[in-house]
């Protein structure tokens, strides 16, 4: 049997989880959470949001609040969007949204003014964080890869 030196890509993957209903859907959420989660919490700690929590809190109620939903990883599908770049929309969208819950709760609405401009100015420096640390991970689970086929063959 040929050995396929292109497996499918991990878009194909998730796809094919998502077909298989609730467990794919399972496998699909827990596989998306550790891929991304080092990469989502570099991008929110460049987004300079402390007010707001601790990165990994924040990514922790990004994954809790869209993840949840059994068409988000749908709807990315249908998006044409990378997968990080969706993420990584995802997770500003929500600290928007958190802003916008604090200054509501505060009884203020000028602060979201201010908090908005403040991530579309460091937007540019947490993207390159998020990439930075998406391509660590990939590159990592690439030579892991290698590494096991190279131990697998002796």
């Amino acid at each position: 049997m040929p050995v396929d030196h292109f497996p499918s890509t991990h878009r194909t993957w998730l796809e094919t989880q998502l077909g298989l209903g609730d467990p794919g859907l399972a496998a699909a959420r827990e596989h998306v959470m550790a891929r991304s989660h080092v990469a989502l919490a570099a991008y929110v700690r460049g987004a300079r949001v402390s007010a707001l929590g601790e990165p990994d809190d924040i990514v922790h109620d990004f994954f809790a609040k869209n993840l949840g939903k059994s068409d988000y990883l749908s709807r990315w599908l249908d998006s044409g969007f990378p997968l990080r770049r969706w993420l990584m929309n995802g997770v500003s969208a929500h600290i928007r949204l958190l802003w916008r819950a604090r200054a509501l709760h505060a009884g203020r609405h000028a602060p979201l003014d201010q908090s908005s401009r403040g991530i579309e100015s460091t937007t540019p420096a947490a993207e390159r964080e998020f990439e930075r640390a998406w391509i660590r991970a990939t590159l990592g689970e690439a030579c892991r890869r290698v590494e096991d086929q190279l131990v697998a063959e002796g």
